[in-house]
């Protein structure tokens, strides 16, 4: 029998890469790609009220799932820029101002209370209760009907605007108008 003898290895003699010489190459690669991307911002108009406009509907859709759970009556003051939050005080019936709000993450987008049909007002728009307030939160899940217009302060085009629509009852829908 006959034995053939491997040829011996060095470190002098393998071929490849050291880790050191990867970790460089990988840093080089990293400077390259963050000089190169681009960082991510709405710039574009339409987004911008669409993304306010999502957040105004889970605010709201929060405040009322809020009110039933808590079982607190709440209410809310619309105005151009922000939306405000009131609790209903039983004992002196009175509507105490809350630190929450909401406020649109752009600098140009509004938002507007359009009044819906009185025919199709619940008891809760009636009430002399809900007059303070623009909307009003029952702890039944209930709330007063409402629209809401959510556009660009300085757009004259079609849409960039949309529309929350809430009917006192069933969950609030939003569409493109």
């Amino acid at each position: 029998m006959r034995c053939i003898a491997k040829p011996s290895s060095s470190f002098s003699q393998q071929k490849g890469f050291t880790l050191l010489e990867l970790m460089v190459v990988l840093v080089i690669i990293g400077s390259l790609l963050g000089m190169v991307t681009v960082a991510y911002q709405v710039d574009d108009d339409e987004e911008a009220v669409r993304l306010d406009a999502q957040s105004v509907r889970l605010f709201i859709q929060h405040q009322i799932d809020q009110s039933w759970l808590d079982g607190k009556t709440l209410g809310a003051k619309v105005s151009a820029r922000e939306i405000n939050l009131f609790e209903f005080d039983l004992d002196n019936e009175v509507w105490l101002e809350t630190e929450f709000n909401w406020e649109p993450d752009s600098e140009q987008v509004e938002v507007s209370l359009l009044l819906s049909d009185t025919e199709k007002a619940g008891d809760i728009a009636k009430s002399s209760l809900a007059r303070e307030v623009d909307l009003a939160f029952v702890a039944s899940g209930e709330y007063s009907p409402f629209k809401l217009n959510i556009r660009i302060i300085d757009d004259t085009s079609d849409g960039h605007s949309f529309l929350l629509e809430g009917d006192g009852v069933n969950a609030l829908e939003l569409s493109e108008n």
